[in-house]
């Protein structure tokens, strides 16, 4: 049954009959003998702590794979779910020599599961599972271009030779090969240059094939019990026709709030005129005379020449066709919906394809089969983009959002294509839920009001059992939450509405003494506010999201047990920070979806032509269940203890409000700040 999303919230909920069956944790258990109070975990694990709640989802998971299900868990923080289902996932594929894939959102969990759970499971609970971590190609070194890359010489980057160095000396020590084990920036032009690459990939007949990073870990992956992917990489297999992944026969999504948005991503399409530069670049660059047509005798002279001149015409007609789309939306950053065709001039798909020709013709002459490979990859690349213009100019993908995305900034500013399903329930139905079973979803967020009829609409996942579970936390003696007796409201008065967050910043971090995180819904009101509070001589150390990469931004504020971390977006979820480093989380607005965002704006245009109200069945769940992730920050262990902050007054002054409050976990409320200071004396906290 196809719930109705309109009874998402404030609705009569189903009658049993009608949903299916929600365990109770009164029901039989069957593996205590692994995570009972005297069982093999308490046994094996220092600081182990038997969990109700722990069993219960173990057994769920266990039946779920027994039956070949669909299982739907809400866990709460401190349930103890990641190896609630790895133990009973780990039974199942060895008894049937079978493979799992379990995949989460955040490389934080990926990287607990690889470092810690997995290899407990192994050392400490004597379970012979084998396992891998998994990955996008593009995160491995290919060690054939980076040869390549050495041979012909480091023009394109001339001022890296520093760079350079340290990959070479890091190159001759490392296993795995990974990106992740260099510290680079994101958006890193050499590494783009020795990356691993399907479309320049000769695979078993590259000479550096017994080298190759990328097919040792694949055989890691053949040879796995259990694979740790993330969503991303997930939906990168399923586009390619599983051609990314070994074949698998289960899987456990965590962290499964974040389905929607990734599949999304997955099942429409992004180009950008930084993708159109760098494919350009990659065939010819006149500024650093680099680009593989200056490869000596690779090319004829007549082709050369061909080639070059396309490539000039190609980057003209770039220029042009996103110097026009910024003539016309103006300066960044901003998101247009395009709803017509004709909205944008063409003139760039022409010039792809002639490109794209004329390194098909030049290659057929090419006898070195991995330079013949690599333009061939090009040609495929400038086709595949002039294919994307195209079908973005005529809207030919149905039931799909299209807009465009302009970055910030005046120097390389960042103009995007974009287009992506209004829903993703169909796609997922038929191309997951339906093909794959067992599937089971966990986080500890996935309910609205104690139901999950918001996800299954969204998702299709439709033919789920269901796991509600609460976390054993002891918030009502270990949290208090904080709603200031008057505030502006942000949308009425909206300078006001900051002038009073950054005063009550203030005087929160004064009382928990720095350790606090304040998460934004805007990078603009993230400064603004963060401006402010420096301004009213904040007495503890204060970081932005943006001033370092996140994980060391993460690392500072940890090491600094009086500094507050600013933070948008990633910091509400898949943060871990327990102990004293962290004991207030400021929650600034409720963290409603922007309307006018082009996806969101679909999304409701599309409730509102089914008959549904876009706001109780769209908009207040996903601003309801992202908050939960943001609350979940403040208490990770049983010893936490700390305030919730909510300074946006519609949480009590809009009907709505006690929406959010009941989806809180018990503890008192006040509005008194006397309370909150002598809530904060009453934590040891060191100087």
């Amino acid at each position: 049954m196809r719930t109705h999303p309109s009874s998402v919230i404030g609705e009569t909920p189903a009658t049993e009959a009608q949903v299916p069956r929600r365990m109770t944790l009164n029901e039989e258990m069957n593996i205590e003998h692994f995570f009972g109070p005297h069982g093999k975990l308490a046994a094996r694990l220092p600081h182990f702590e038997f969990r109700r709640e722990q069993v219960a989802m173990a057994k769920r998971i266990e039946r779920t794979l027994a039956t070949e299900g669909h299982l739907l868990v809400e866990a709460g923080t401190g349930t103890g779910k990641t190896l609630a289902y790895l133990v009973p996932l780990a039974d199942w594929v060895l008894d049937g020599d079978r493979r799992a894939i379990v995949s989460t959102f955040t490389k934080a969990l990926q990287s607990q599961l690889i470092d810690k759970d997995l290899p407990q499971l192994v050392d400490r609970l004597d379970i012979p599972i084998r396992y891998a971590l998994c990955l996008g190609a593009a995160n491995y070194l290919c060690t054939r271009r980076f040869r390549q890359f050495l041979h012909r010489g480091s023009k394109a980057i001339p001022a890296s030779s520093d760079l350079i160095s340290a990959i070479v000396e890091w190159e001759a020590r490392t296993r795995r090969g990974l990106r992740s084990e260099l510290a680079l920036a994101e958006e890193n032009r050499i590494w783009n240059e020795i990356s691993r690459s399907p479309d320049a990939c000769l695979g078993y007949r590259c000479p550096e094939a017994h080298n190759c990073y990328y097919r040792h870990a694949r055989q890691e992956q053949e040879d796995a019990h259990i694979l740790v992917v993330n969503h991303h990489l997930f939906f990168a297999n399923l586009a390619s026709g599983g051609n990314v992944l070994p074949p698998f026969n289960a899987v456990v999504f965590d962290e499964a709030h974040n389905l929607e948005d990734v599949a999304s991503d997955h099942f429409g399409y992004h180009l950008s005129n930084r993708q159109i530069e760098h494919l350009l670049n990659s065939v010819h660059n006149p500024r650093t005379r680099s680009g593989i047509v200056g490869l000596p005798d690779l090319f004829e002279p007549e082709a050369v020449r061909q080639i070059r001149a396309r490539v000039r015409e190609a980057r003209a007609a770039s220029h042009r066709f996103f110097g026009e789309i910024l003539m016309t939306w103006g300066e960044g950053p901003s998101a247009v919906r395009i709803r017509e065709t004709g909205a944008l001039g063409g003139g760039l798909q022409e010039p792809l394809t002639k490109l794209a020709s004329a390194l098909t013709e030049a290659s057929l002459s090419i006898e070195d089969e991995m330079e013949r490979i690599e333009v061939e990859g090009l040609a495929a690349r400038a086709n595949a983009a002039a294919v994307s213009i195209a079908s973005f100019l005529e809207l030919h993908l149905e039931g799909h959002v299209h807009w465009i995305s302009i970055g910030e900034g005046r120097d390389d500013q960042e103009v995007a294509l974009h287009a992506a399903p209004v829903e993703v329930a169909s796609h997922l139905r038929r191309e997951v839920f339906e093909p794959i079973h067992p599937v089971a979803m966990t986080s500890a967020t996935l309910t609205v009001d104690s139901r999950f009829d918001y996800l299954r609409y969204r998702l299709g996942f439709d033919d789920a059992d269901e796991l509600l579970l609460p976390s054993p936390f002891d918030t009502e003696n270990n949290v208090l939450l904080y709603l200031p007796p008057c505030a502006p409201d942000p949308r009425r008065e909206p300078n006001a509405f900051v002038d009073s967050v950054a005063l009550e910043t203030k005087l929160l971090l004064d009382a928990s003494r720095g350790r606090a995180f304040v998460l934004f819904t805007s990078y603009e009101m993230m400064r603004r506010v963060s401006g402010l509070v420096n301004s009213l001589g904040s007495k503890h150390t204060l970081l932005q999201q943006g001033e370092l990469p996140r994980e060391q931004l993460l690392d500072r504020f940890r090491q600094d047990l009086h500094s507050t971390l600013f933070g948008v977006h990633s910091f509400w979820q898949g943060v871990d920070v327990p102990g004293e480093a962290l004991q207030c989380v400021i929650i600034v607005k409720l963290p409603f979806d922007v309307p006018t965002d082009p996806v969101t704006e679909a999304r409701m245009e599309a409730l509102a032509d089914a008959g549904f109200d876009p706001f109780s069945s769209y908009l207040l769940p996903g601003a309801i269940m992202m908050l939960r992730q943001g609350v979940g920050r403040l208490i990770r262990t049983m010893e936490d203890r700390g305030v919730i902050a909510i300074l946006d007054p519609r949480v009590k002054t809009m009907s709505y409000g006690r929406y959010f409050l009941n989806s809180l976990p018990p503890c008192p409320v006040t509005e008194s700040r006397d309370d909150i200071d002598r809530f904060f004396m009453q934590i040891p906290i060191a100087d």
